[in-house]
C-alpha cells in the first residue's frame, strides 16, 4: 500500500499545474560530518535532501518535519533548490507582520 500512495502522491506533484515553485535542478550530496551537525543544520539537511533527492513535495516535507509549508519554502529557496521569484524580496512590506516589516 505504502508503494501505491508514493506513486500516487508522485503522479498528483507531476500532474499539478497549480504549483508555482520552479525547482533549479540542484542536487543535494549529504556533508561528511553531517553527524557533527547541531539538531537545527541535521534538519536543514533533511529537508534539501528529501527535495532533491527524493523528491518529495513541499506538503509531505513540512508533514513530516511538522514545519509550516512556508518554513519549508524558505529554506529551500535559502539552500538554492527553489528559484526565488518574488520581485522584491529585500524589501520590507508595508504593515507586513514580521519584525524586519516594521
Amino acid at each position: 500500500m505504502l508503494l501505491l500512495e508514493r506513486a500516487l502522491v508522485r503522479l498528483r506533484i507531476a500532474l499539478n499545474s497549480q504549483s508555482k515553485l520552479k525547482p533549479t535542478g540542484k542536487r543535494y550530496a549529504m556533508a561528511l560530518n553531517f553527524s557533527e551537525l547541531n539538531a537545527r543544520a541535521k534538519r536543514r539537511a533533511g529537508v534539501c535532501n528529501m527535495f532533491a533527492n527524493i523528491k518529495s513535495s513541499v506538503e509531505i516535507i513540512a508533514r513530516h518535519y511538522k514545519m509550516e509549508r512556508s518554513e519549508v519554502v524558505r529554506i529551500l529557496i535559502e539552500e538554492g533548490y527553489l528559484e526565488d521569484q518574488r520581485k522584491e524580496p529585500n524589501r520590507p512590506i508595508k504593515g507586513g507582520r514580521r519584525h524586519t516589516d516594521k
